[in-house]
């Protein structure tokens, strides 16, 4: 038993080293945001502030992605960082361009002043 554990351990540790997992790829080459991205600010009396972070995703590898999220914080105009931004998708083609919308999921009383890109999920 002691032996097929080794084995496989073995086998998990030599799949992670080649790359076969994906946790020690670079993915930072493997994608380029494309051009400006853009922060659009709304208002309802109702609700409150609400933003939205547009943009471009160009996969540069040469292979497909099967899920890419981006992730933005939104900050006020001090500084301070009052809620994040989200998009993903599915099934990025080699070579293709995403146009993301990230949108906040709750509205606050504080005003959006800018975004900062905080990271790209890529399977």
């Amino acid at each position: 038993m002691k032996k097929i554990v080794c084995i496989m351990l073995l086998f998990i540790i030599s799949l992670n080293l080649t790359g076969c997992f994906g946790f020690f790829d670079d993915e930072s080459s493997n994608y380029e945001i494309v051009g400006e991205v853009n922060m659009l600010v709304d208002y309802n009396s109702y609700l409150g502030y609400s933003a939205n972070v547009t943009g471009k995703l160009k996969n540069k590898s040469n292979k497909e992605f099967s899920y890419v999220e981006v992730t933005y914080a939104i900050y006020d105009s001090a500084g301070n960082q009052i809620e994040t931004a989200y998009a993903n998708t599915t099934n990025l083609q080699a070579g293709s361009t995403w146009y993301f919308s990230a949108s906040m999921f709750t509205f606050t009383d504080i005003k959006p002043s800018k975004c900062k890109l905080v990271d790209v999920t890529i399977w």
